[in-house]
């Protein structure tokens, strides 16, 4: 904008009238009020970073979910092992009762009637000692493996599967 006198406001130039000044000012100050666009700007911004942390704590969540699904299950199936179940029945109750996502089921290598060589050996568990070799007072120790993988598909690119074990022992009855 140009002033009374042919001068141009300028940002840090003193004018030589106060009216100038004041001109000054106002075009200045009129131009600093425009916030067309900023909060696009700052949307676009914070979006990604926003993103990334929701799908961070939904994986986690899931994740977690997964791990507290699996010490329950191996608690429940070393105290069916512990009463003297055979070893296909408790991988029978893991099977039923461990919620993992997709389609993998357990791979029981002491059990001959699970497929031990099965393309999917995410979930792995191993009762030990074998059911036939189980005493009163023995410890029996059921341990669940799952590699978990990450539920966002952006995360794949940052993070590595995640492999969670649970394990339990009581005493044989």
């Amino acid at each position: 904008m140009e002033l009374k006198n042919g001068q141009k406001c300028k940002r840090g130039e003193i004018s030589p009238s106060k009216e100038d000044k004041k001109a000054c000012f106002t075009v200045f100050k009129r131009l600093m009020k425009r916030e067309e666009g900023q909060s696009l700007v700052e949307f676009a911004l914070t979006a990604p970073i926003l993103l990334l942390l929701m799908a961070g704590i939904v994986n986690f969540g899931f994740i977690f979910y997964t791990y507290l699904n699996m010490t329950i299950t191996t608690q429940e199936s070393a105290r069916l092992a512990s009463l003297g179940k055979s070893d296909c029945q408790v991988g029978d109750y893991i099977n039923q009762n461990l919620n993992v996502m997709g389609e993998d089921k357990l791979v029981l290598p002491s059990c001959s009637t699970y497929n031990t060589t099965s393309t999917s050996k995410s979930l792995v568990a191993t009762v030990n000692p074998i059911g036939s070799s189980r005493k009163s007072g023995d410890t029996v120790t059921v341990t669940l493996t799952y590699s978990i993988s990450n539920l966002t598909p952006i995360l794949n690119q940052f993070l590595k599967p995640v492999t969670l074990t649970t394990k339990t022992s009581i005493l044989v009855e």
